[in-house]
């Protein structure tokens, strides 16, 4: 029956309302406080916190370690991972009220903290001014391989130069790392012996794939365990990293340290990154010397 099939098209329509639908009731939610229940109320008395530890995240939450924190007088720590307070209900004036009462519910607490985290030093030293208190910053930690490790694995093991980028290609990575795979294409087109492996999250690889998949240097376009991750950078000669150079976007990554970037180092690989030299990540590859960095978002070669 012609009548009861769904095109893709149809199917994208339907997908994007579904997705719309839900960002407008999780916005309008937002303003909605978390129920402090006495089941909740319970388990936390029994449990006895010394510190509420948060990533905090929206104003709901934002309202619930305010309440938490007084009702059983511990202190809490907000650790902020994105800067994305300074984007966060910033899209249209619809969301003023929104956009208000996130900045008061989090001036209140900052007012109530001795402490606060942040996943770079640079995010760090502009808390400290914004808020008035004390920042200190705390990356993502992973193991660090022995020297011996690090020799063993610096063996060429390709005949041809390895690159691999592994990570997310939303806020507009992709076309950052777009960028540099044009200009290993152009290298490869010219004689060299170069290759790029992607590893990517199961939605980027939909998304983009196809995208990625036309060009000759790109020798693997897919997703891999956070168990073999290790492994696979260690056979890489140069680990790319990318940020976009969109000035919204840019606004929520300027002062965030990618994940990815203590799991490179510890890989003991040299890391080129495209992205603007004020991203944080960008200054601390600079900082290390770990790799270089270039900040201009044209054509490479």
């Amino acid at each position: 029956n012609l009548n009861g099939i769904i095109t893709g098209n149809q199917i994208k329509k339907l997908s994007w309302k579904t997705v719309c639908i839900r960002r407008t009731l999780s916005q309008l939610s937002d303003i909605l406080p978390y129920n402090l229940n006495k089941y909740l109320s319970l388990w936390i008395g029994e449990f006895a916190p010394e510190i509420v530890y948060t990533n905090l995240g929206d104003i709901r939450l934002t309202d619930l370690t305010i309440r938490i924190s007084e009702k059983y007088k511990i202190p809490a720590i907000p650790h902020f991972m994105d800067d994305w307070i300074a984007t966060m209900y910033t899209s249209s004036i619809i969301y003023y009220f929104h956009r208000m009462l996130l900045l008061n519910k989090t001036k209140k607490l900052m007012r109530k903290i001795s402490l606060g985290m942040s996943i770079s030093e640079i995010m760090a030293h502009e808390y400290r001014k914004k808020f008035l208190c004390r920042f200190e910053s705390f990356m993502n930690t992973v193991r660090i391989p022995s020297e011996n490790e690090c020799l063993q694995s610096n063996k060429r093991l390709n005949k041809k130069i390895r690159f691999c980028y592994a990570g997310g290609l939303h806020l507009s990575r992709w076309k950052s790392l777009l960028t540099i795979v044009s200009a290993l294409e152009n290298l490869l087109q010219a004689g060299k012996h170069v290759e790029i492996f992607i590893y990517t999250s199961q939605n980027d690889l939909h998304q983009f794939k196809v995208m990625f998949s036309i060009f000759r240097v790109v020798k693997y376009f897919g997703n891999i365990s956070f168990e073999n991750l290790h492994k696979e950078l260690q056979k890489a000669d140069i680990l790319i990293h990318v940020e976009s150079f969109e000035e919204m976007f840019l606004k929520y990554t300027r002062l965030s340290i990618s994940t990815k970037i203590p799991q490179y180092m510890a890989a003991c690989r040299p890391i080129l990154v495209l992205a603007p030299s004020d991203v944080a990540s960008a200054q601390y590859i600079l900082q290390t010397g770990c790799g270089i960095v270039i900040n201009k978002n044209e054509k490479l070669l």
